[in-house]
């Protein structure tokens, strides 16, 4: 039984009338993060999409999982999403475009490569901003987004490099008009959840004890980032106690779990229609919202659900 059709009209409604809402209660708007496109989960994470090890166990590595799940994890470390997050110097886009430039209205941005680090500065003519690259997002196959530190402060860079006409441009969901001062030119500041929303969703042991811990994460979406922290697993398997795998598996989820799952880091339907202009054309990067407007989509049938097409290890 389809009940796609339903469930969107009922959403849909009630969506007009939380719309009503938000014109009287400025809480209930999007946060700036959202409407820059950044992963901003309208509901928690799912708890396999742990950012951080938990008490009761901790990460341990692909290198650990490969001694049981070797040919998964080879070829996993060839994805894109194992390679959503490198550090800036050791980014290959970065490292073979040594010298790149943009200019948008009163402001032009470089890149700058400089032995082993790249230099990211915005001018208005009388004064610039320069800071080393201190982050990529994206693996390069569409494009690569930066992050740098100004003043004790995480930036996202408000150009980016698009690897179809290999240059710099404006980065997706920054606003198109003209920024108000220097510093609104060189990039957004990562505030409140920024930060760990935006790497938790590119990187694996964000969170440690105490927080966000950007020096002690993987970089890239590992095993453990959807299946949760493997210590505790690898016990109690070496125990030969198979019935407490103690990790969390995730080929028993329905279509609409499916959804909601990865949609905590690529957008659900729901988090989608919240948008302004439902995104725009931004929206063609959110996949289960996509998914959803499929004509053949039905959330008890699991013969079209992400991973359908797309397998996560491959």
């Amino acid at each position: 039984m389809n009940h796609a059709g339903d469930i969107k009209s009922f959403v849909k409604i009630a969506l007009v009338v939380c719309a009503v809402a938000a014109f009287w209660s400025p809480q209930l708007l999007l946060s700036q993060g959202a409407k820059h496109g950044q992963s901003q989960p309208s509901e928690p994470k799912p708890e396999a999409v742990s950012s951080g090890a938990t008490s009761s166990s901790r990460f341990v590595g692909d290198a650990a999982c490969a001694k049981c799940h070797a040919d998964k994890v080879a070829s996993h470390k060839e994805t894109g999403m194992a390679r959503a997050l490198t550090r800036a110097a050791e980014s290959p886009i970065l490292r073979s475009n040594t010298e790149l430039s943009f200019a948008s209205g009163a402001y032009t941005y470089k890149i700058v490569r400089r032995k082993e680090r790249s230099l990211y500065s915005v001018s208005d003519g009388a004064k610039t901003i320069e800071a080393p690259l201190l982050w990529a997002f994206g693996h390069g196959e569409m494009g690569q987004t930066y992050v740098f530190e100004h003043q004790g402060k995480l930036y996202e860079t408000r150009v980016s490099f698009y690897s179809a006409i290999k240059k710099l441009d404006i980065t997706l969901g920054a606003p198109r008009t003209a920024p108000a001062s220097l510093v609104e030119a060189a990039g957004r500041e990562m505030k409140g959840d920024d930060i760990k929303d935006c790497f938790g969703c590119h990187a694996t042991n964000v969170v440690g004890d105490k927080g966000v811990d950007l020096e002690k994460l993987t970089p890239g979406v590992r095993c453990e980032a959807c299946h949760g922290a493997g210590e505790k697993h690898i016990a109690v398997m070496g125990a030969g106690n198979p019935k407490e795998k103690n990790i969390t598996g995730l080929s028993g989820l329905s279509t609409e779990e499916q959804s909601n799952f990865c949609g905590a880091c690529h957008r659900t339907w729901d988090q989608v229609m919240l948008l302004p202009g439902r995104g725009g054309i931004d929206n063609v990067r959110f996949q289960p919202y996509r998914l959803t407007n499929s004509r053949c989509y039905d959330t008890e049938d699991r013969r079209i659900s992400c991973t359908s097409c797309h397998d996560p290890h491959e």
